[in-house]
């Protein structure tokens, strides 16, 4: 059984039928703890569809909002060079160069694609898009090389298009990442706890300012994730 301290300082609790329904988060603030549930999951299943990641290249996290922090700091874990960011936010963009990517682009500069090519010798082997935007997947499949792989995980929705023949001829692929599975949850969570992933900003507010804070999420003025309080 789990006790849980609910408004007004009752105590009630919720019976778990077997064990294999927990996770260990030991050692880790619980209002983080829950955000890795979901956005830390969404975040490290898309960041372990790439696959293997040369020590030479550099995946690219495309969108900087609290699930695109998670999957930054997933990829500085998971492959052997630190990964670029790129948002349309600056405020954004200055966050994920303190938090580890080794460079950062603005897909609102006319040259951003250009500079991404340049600084990669040709494109980086994977994108993850973060957004899931006709702009954010435009980017995205713009600055893969050959060969490479895009993974959607953004729903903000629109249409995206491109010539058949480029398909084959750039042999790119673009898939999709929805959450993750149980196994996956359990690696992530290893990884937490062994301090190999930097928290993101996490803003706890009470539950009346649910509604408060959802209009912050909408204007862009979330930094991280804000975990809500009974």
């Amino acid at each position: 059984a789990l006790g849980i301290q609910v408004a007004g300082g009752y105590a009630t609790h919720v019976l778990v039928p077997h064990p294999r329904y927990l996770l260990d988060y030991s050692g880790v603030a619980e209002g983080l703890a829950a955000t890795y549930m979901c956005s830390g999951l969404t975040a490290y299943s898309a960041m372990k569809k790439l696959g293997d990641i040369s020590a030479e290249e550099r995946v690219m996290v495309v969108g900087l909002g609290g699930v695109g922090m998670m999957g930054l700091q997933f990829a500085k874990a998971l492959f052997p060079s630190a990964p670029l960011g790129a948002d349309v936010d600056e405020n954004k963009l200055q966050s994920a160069r303190g938090a580890g990517a080794h460079e950062v682009y603005n897909p609102k500069d006319p040259e951003a694609i250009k500079k991404v090519l340049a600084d990669t010798n040709g494109g980086v082997p994977a994108a993850v898009d973060f957004v899931g935007s006709e702009a954010s997947l435009k980017f995205a499949s713009s600055i893969v090389r050959k060969g490479g792989k895009v993974i959607v995980v953004g729903l903000f929705g629109g249409g995206f298009s491109m010539p058949i023949p480029l398909f084959p001829m750039r042999a790119i692929s673009i898939g999709g990442s929805y959450v993750g599975s149980l196994d996956e949850t359990k690696e992530m969570m290893d990884l937490v706890k062994a301090g190999k992933i930097d928290p993101i900003p996490v803003s706890e507010r009470p539950l009346g300012e649910g509604s408060k804070s959802l209009d912050d999420l909408r204007s862009g003025s979330v930094m991280g994730r804000v975990v809500l309080k009974p």
